[in-house]
């Protein structure tokens, strides 16, 4: 603070001193006779008045000052005499920036965002005083009413654009009335084709027209406002999508318009615009990319001994991520998860458990020789009043090893028996005391709360176990002669990570610092010994290929687009399913925007059917939209064609019970088919609820029907209950089996989705993401079941007329739901 002295009665009274003087003519307040300040510089003036003077607190961009023993009397005066010369001079440069803005505001066509920002760059931004100015001199009132009479506000000129454009719209739709008419266009699809902001956000419910409403646009760029087909991009999510939608524009007698997937438009720019010779990875181009990498950690680990030691480490310790007993509420559901895991151990023996895999492994591989489950006989010959298994005995140790399912408090999963089950542990632990028998034991919880592994080392030590690790050239033989599956699976798991991965922006050294907060640490750590190496070959084997995959294919071409000036040519980009859109893909868009902001950008997507975070789809994109590209226009296609009023109110209740959600309300179209209510059939041991479904719900809707039989995963119907169902009812209905993610874009008259109970095999599915893939995926919406809650709207709007739902008394959670749309059957 600087500070300006004056006499001895000021500095024993206020420790500064000096005065202000207003000098209008200069637009400044002279501080003590010596300098003085422009106006426009104070950013802040503050006055406090006492008895024997005042002080004024002022500040400008380069300093503060206080200014003390100016006369009380005089304050008002001066505050008043500025206020007044302040709030005239705003009010003055406000009725001419006024009218000037009515002049713009007038201009034909619709006005951008960018136009405006541009606008204000050339003619003058809006009259502005610094809220503390306006306090200070007492003005606030006067610069509100002088906005407000003058409609210079934020929210006023906010309020005429909107209405400017909107009068725009309105013009615009009736001009070209009968061009939209022959296009068969809904009024929400028909603004949606007009609006022309830099930022165009289509919300497109299921079966709204989304392909249609891009068509339309399309044909009203070209057609009406003389835009060329070779200035609009159309980027489509898939090959299928992308033959669509120019099949459409053909018959339409539109050519020349640039209609991609993300993939190739990358592809097309780093062609194009990259010096560097550059091609497409052909393992990418033929989706062999897993097989590339199983190449070449097969090379890594006969060249690398090392990495050979981690990756047996890594496959027959840590290839699966362990879920506690006690998230399962039924032994079904427990068996079902086992068998999605390998549980045949490295000496060949199929085990009952995944936990029990990994002991057996990790004894085989320290050269301890053991049975699995072998019949236990009393030393002293004494009978056993029930037949008693160990899960291991160590031979060479005459030691036995029990693997025992508690958590860290000591109790079991109710589905195991419970106290029962603990009650069990204590009679063999009894038993081998009785009977001089060895026994040692290692729990569960340790498997997911510590290191299982540094445990179990421990423990078989202290009773004398040696361990001899056995040579990593036996393993791996031993592990070639079994099969060769769980190894494509592993790369395969090695490709989705590492596509992750490139469309996060981390870095490795991030990926490592997650890694040491996340679940089973051990097995994050070890994962990362792994994936260091592999991408470092296969980065290498891109580079010697002079080739690169789709990922880096994309991240270049934002690249290029930003150093390269690639896109000024184009005036509009077309989106199509945007909701599947990952940050990468994002990051191209923002790039060709940077270095043309002019680029109109039109995104059609629906967040309820954000289904594909897995892979790396980011829902973010869609429902943050604004925070990527700025100021935006959203449009919803608020009329179904594909569905009536139950299943549209239905689903869309249930979807939006989640606020991350975007609101919208959609509507069946006022011709749609009449729609039965949702029915709900459930499972007894007496009853097959989708058989009763296809002979009591079908037959309601009429002949030649379509049905669509959803499932969550795959294997939630065996292939013989699936041809029970087609030997009983093709001949009546045309049926179709599919999982919901590979029904998107499926529709049929009827539908039933199967297993409508929360279990790990069913709906919602209870499957948590593997902890590894959550170092690398987008940001989790917490609301429970988010993403689950978005593939079951996904499967519910599929039907056209009728929706059936199977399941068991445990989901009568989710069949209320739906009531009372929802009848029980």
């Amino acid at each position: 603070m600087e500070r300006i002295e004056s006499n001895f009665l000021a500095r024993r009274l206020f420790k500064v001193a000096g005065s202000l003087v207003f000098l209008p003519k200069e637009n400044s307040i002279r501080i003590n006779d010596s300098f003085s300040i422009n106006l426009d510089d104070i950013s802040t003036i503050r006055f406090r008045v006492f008895s024997v003077g005042s002080i004024a607190f002022l500040s400008t961009k380069s300093g503060r000052y206080t200014i003390a023993t100016l006369n009380s009397s005089s304050v008002r005066r001066f505050q008043k005499n500025v206020g007044s010369f302040v709030s005239n001079k705003f009010n003055c440069e406000g009725k001419k920036f006024a009218e000037v803005l009515s002049s713009f505001l007038k201009n034909d066509g619709y006005l951008r965002e960018s136009q405006w920002v541009t606008w204000q760059d050339l003619f003058g931004r809006t009259p502005k005083v610094p809220k503390s100015l306006a306090k200070g001199f007492e003005i606030e009132a006067d610069v509100l009413r002088h906005e407000a009479d003058l409609g210079i506000s934020p929210d006023s000129i906010r309020s005429q654009i909107d209405r400017k454009n909107e009068t725009f719209v309105e013009h615009e739709l009736s001009r070209h009335k009968q061009f939209f008419d022959g296009l068969g266009l809904t009024v929400a699809q028909r603004t949606a084709c007009v609006v022309h902001e830099d930022n165009n956000l289509i919300q497109a419910g299921a079966g709204t027209g989304k392909t249609k409403t891009i068509i339309g646009r399309v044909l009203y760029l070209i057609h009406k406002t003389q835009c060329r087909p070779e200035e609009i991009v159309i980027l489509a999510y898939n090959k299928k999508a992308r033959e669509e939608i120019e099949n459409r524009l053909f018959e339409n007698g539109v050519s020349g318009v640039n209609v991609s997937t993300f993939h190739a438009y990358g592809y097309d720019i780093v062609r194009r615009f990259v010096n560097d010779p550059v091609n497409l990875l052909p393992e990418a181009e033929s989706g062999q990319i897993a097989r590339l990498l199983e190449r070449l950690i097969q090379k890594l680990i006969e060249t690398d001994e090392d990495f050979r030691r981690n990756y047996l480490e890594f496959r027959l310790l840590h290839r699966y991520p362990y879920v506690p007993p006690h998230e399962f509420k039924t032994e079904h559901e427990f068996i079902q998860n086992q068998k999605t895991c390998n549980l045949t151990s490295l000496n060949g023996e199929i085990l009952r458990s995944l936990q029990e895999v990994m002991v057996a492994n990790f004894l085989a591989m320290n050269g301890i020789r053991y049975e699995y489950e072998p019949k236990y006989v009393p030393t002293n010959g004494s009978f056993l009043s029930r037949p008693y298994h160990p899960d291991f005995y160590l031979v060479d140790f005459n030691i036995y090893l029990e693997h025992f399912a508690i958590n860290s408090e000591g109790k079991a999963p109710d589905f195991m028996g419970g106290d029962k089950y603990v009650q069990q542990m204590e009679w063999k632990r009894k038993l081998h005391l009785k009977e001089g028998t060895k026994l040692i034991e290692s729990y569960s919880w340790q498997f997911y709360k510590q290191n299982g592994f540094a445990h179990l080392r421990r423990t078989l030590t202290e009773v004398g176990v040696k361990l001899t690790p056995v040579p990593t050239g036996e393993i791996l033989s031993k592990v070639r002669q079994k099969e060769a599956n769980d190894a494509s699976e592993l790369s395969k798991f090695f490709h989705q990570f590492i596509s992750l991965f490139k469309n996060t922006g981390l870095t490795l050294e991030d990926i490592q610092k997650g890694a040491e907060h996340a679940d089973q640490m051990p097995r994050s750590e070890q994962f990362l010994t792994l994936l260091t190496p592999i991408k470092e070959a296969y980065d290498s084997h891109c580079s010697d290929m002079m080739a690169l995959d789709f990922d880096d294919m994309i991240a270049k071409a934002s690249l290029a687009a930003k150093e390269l000036g690639v896109g000024k040519d184009v005036k509009h980009v077309l989106v199509d399913e945007f909701q599947d859109s990952s940050l990468g893909r994002a990051g191209l868009l923002v790039s060709l925007r940077e270095i043309n902001p002019d680029i109109s950008l039109f995104c059609v997507g629906d967040d309820w059917q954000s289904i594909y975070r897995f892979a790396g789809s980011d829902i973010r994109c869609i429902t943050k939209y604004s925070d990527y590209f700025g100021f935006t226009r959203q449009v919803t296609l608020d009329q179904t064609f594909r569905y009536g009023r139950a299943i549209t109110e239905a689903s869309g209740e249930f979807v939006m019970r989640n606020e991350q959600q975007c609101k919208k309300m959609i509507q069946p179209a006022p011709n749609s088919e009449p729609c039965l209510p949702i029915n709900i059939y459930y499972e007894t041991e007496k009853v097959n609820p989708l058989h009763k479904a296809l002979k009591e719900f079908a037959p309601a809707l009429g002949d030649e029907l379509s049905v669509l039989i959803l499932t969550r995963y795959s294997f939630t119907l065996t292939d013989t209950q699936k041809a029970e169902v087609r030997r009983e009812f093709s001949n009546k209905f045309a049926i179709q089996f599919s999982t919901v993610h590979s029904a998107k874009g499926l529709e049929a008259d009827f539908v039933v989705i199967c297993d409508v109970v929360e279990n790990r095999n069913g709906f919602p599915s209870a499957r948590a993401d593997d902890p590894l893939i959550k170092l690398v995926m987008g940001e989790a919406d917490k609301y429970p079941h988010a993403e689950e809650r978005r593939l079951f709207y996904v499967a519910m709007t599929r039907a056209k007329r009728a929706l059936a739902i199977t399941t068991t008394s445990e989901g009568d959670e989710i069949a209320v739901s739906f009531q009372p749309l929802a009848v029980s059957c």
